[in-house]
């Protein structure tokens, strides 16, 4: 038998696919524009300082693109296949778990491999401008590869132990947070003798090597030997998570069936997270009262108790990186860090939800039945809207007050310099978190409804309504820089022109979802509509006189 044949088959196929092409021109693209922002806006600086920065700038770039689209690419790899039932055809002949782990990798991550491979040689050119050294260059290189091998393996782990791809998504983000920031927040707080933090548990996260690489902290023997620690953890971290993904997916792609939860732990956890029986009873019949779909999409009040335990994680974490020797627990510059990833928390959040009932039921063809009873289309997207509210409206309310909060203590504590700059920081991010995710949760449900794929719909609606308005922001920019080169705008003009553009982005994707929504019934046919696309039979070559065919005697 051929060695890893899965992996020559997928690496064929998905190297003949479009989106090969398009990851690397897009990865390149955005890698060019941030360059081109960074010549143009510090024209007035001596080459090798701007060959630093454009480095570094472009160098966080890679980090974060490797340690989100690995997991994102590889954690639907597996549970794909099982939730369609291709999984077991696999090992019905003699294929091992690491064949079709590795042949399942290796297809998914060429894309994402190109994608750093074309941004890379940017990183080059500032080693022509000065400022940069080889070494410095290949330790970026080295931690961005590490940074992908490990998001790719967080992937397919979690890939392997679930069946629907949003838990595999969930899974594989909290992996990675938790592998990243884990050991982070350990080092800093006191869990050694005395109270004394225990500062080489950093070590253990990946992202150590993000800040070790570059030479102004690599001019250290101690700090270099930390930057390869680093690096061979996050090489164990990649082999342990693939080891254990060969091990799983040969059992775990067969159904469990059910099993009995109604003894032991099973029952307490599960009356601890949903409530007893004729708790759960009533909720149910409120629920049905209400609407039919609110009960289908809000029924499990885990998810709701999860949003909460996503709010308490931030105010740990807020907590946890209080400035050493402060009298205060507020930084501006903590704070918004905070804010800002408790933000996009909550949106991929929202968004998700939004998408995941939807796409769900049209794929295993519930909405075709629920579409044959009384319940109309609207009420099915009206409780789609009311799970929606219940399960994020407490928390975001919580939020909006805290973004309040640390607004005012701002205005008490920051200087008069500062103070305008950053209350229009904290008032975009509070007014926008409401805004988009009522946009999100209305462009959500319409990708749900229309795309095959859970995860691509989320994806998609939030590379709409997050990533578009920040790609037109830097590219105005850009073109701002290279009209004005000696006067740039005020930062509250930069303010205004993001609220007026996002503005515009929200409303234009709400009004389109809204009028696709308008066609509920039609897009849920289509489903039917691919399968027979036969043209049907006109009437009038229906009556036609039939053909005659002679036969010749020979």
């Amino acid at each position: 038998m051929t060695f890893l044949p899965i992996v020559a088959r997928e690496l064929r196929v998905a190297s003949r696919r479009r989106g090969a092409w398009l990851t690397r021109v897009s990865a390149a693209f955005i890698g060019i524009a941030i360059g081109t922002f960074l010549l143009l806006a510090e024209t007035g600086e001596q080459p090798a300082q701007l060959g630093k920065e454009l480095f570094t700038t472009v160098a966080c770039f890679l980090f974060v693109y490797t340690t989100i689209a690995g997991a994102l690419v590889t954690c639907d790899c597996l549970s794909e296949e099982k939730r369609e039932g291709t999984m077991g055809l696999l090992f019905l002949t003699d294929l091992k778990g690491y064949d079709v782990v590795l042949g399942k990798l290796a297809a998914t991550s060429l894309n994402t491999i190109y994608g750093m491979l074309a941004v890379v040689p940017l990183m080059a050119i500032p080693i022509l401008l000065g400022g940069v050294a080889n070494a410095e260059f290949w330790r970026v290189v080295i931690v961005a590869t590490n940074l992908l091998m490990f998001s790719l393996s967080v992937g397919i782990v979690a890939s392997s132990v679930s069946r629907s791809d949003h838990r595999a998504m969930f899974l594989s983000f909290v992996l990675i947070l938790a592998l990243i920031l884990g050991p982070w927040l350990l080092s800093m707080n006191g869990w050694g003798r005395s109270g004394r933090p225990i500062e080489w548990l950093a070590i253990l996260s990946p992202a150590a090597g993000c800040f070790t690489a570059f030479d102004d902290m690599a001019r250290n023997a101690q700090v270099r030997m930390v930057f390869w620690t680093t690096a061979a953890c996050t090489q164990i971290y990649f082999w342990v998570f693939i080891l254990i993904a060969c091990r799983v997916v040969p059992r775990s792609w067969q159904e469990a069936g059910e099993r009995n939860q109604s003894r032991g732990i099973f029952r307490m956890l599960r009356e601890f997270l949903e409530g007893s029986a004729d708790a759960r009873a009533a909720r149910r019949r409120r629920m049905l009262d209400v609407n039919p779909y609110f009960w289908r999409a809000a029924r499990k009040r885990t998810k709701d108790l999860l949003v909460w335990i996503l709010i308490i994680g931030a105010s740990l974490l807020w907590l946890s990186t209080r400035p050493n020797g402060g009298d205060t627990y507020f930084d501006v510059g903590r704070d918004i860090f905070v804010i800002v990833l408790l933000h996009a928390s909550l949106k991929w959040w929202v968004a998700a939800e939004a998408c995941r009932h939807l796409s769900d039921d049209r794929r295993s063809g519930g909405l075709e039945l629920l579409l044959s009873t009384p319940l109309r289309e609207e009420e099915i997207v009206r409780g789609q809207r009311r799970a929606l509210m219940q399960q994020f409206g407490g928390p975001v309310a919580v939020v909006l007050v805290v973004d309040f909060v640390f607004m005012l203590v701002t205005l008490k504590l920051g200087t008069p310099d500062e103070r305008s700059g950053w209350v229009m920081v904290y008032l975009i991010l509070g007014g926008f978190l409401a805004f988009d995710l009522v946009t999100l949760s209305t462009v959500g449900m319409w990708l749900g409804l229309s795309g095959r794929k859970t995860n691509r719909a989320t994806i998609v609606a939030l590379m709409r309504i997050i990533v578009l308005p920040t790609a037109v922001f830097t590219v105005a920019g850009i073109l701002i820089a290279i009209v004005r080169p000696n006067g740039n705008p005020s930062l509250m003009a930069f303010g205004i022109f993001w609220i007026v553009l996002c503005t515009v982005t929200n409303l234009v994707f709400i009004a389109s979802a809204k009028n696709h929504l308008r066609q509920f019934r039609d897009i849920v046919a289509q489903r039917f509509s691919s399968k027979f696309n036969q043209p049907p039979l006109e009437p009038a070559a229906a009556t036609q006189a039939p053909v005659s065919v002679t036969v010749s005697p020979s």
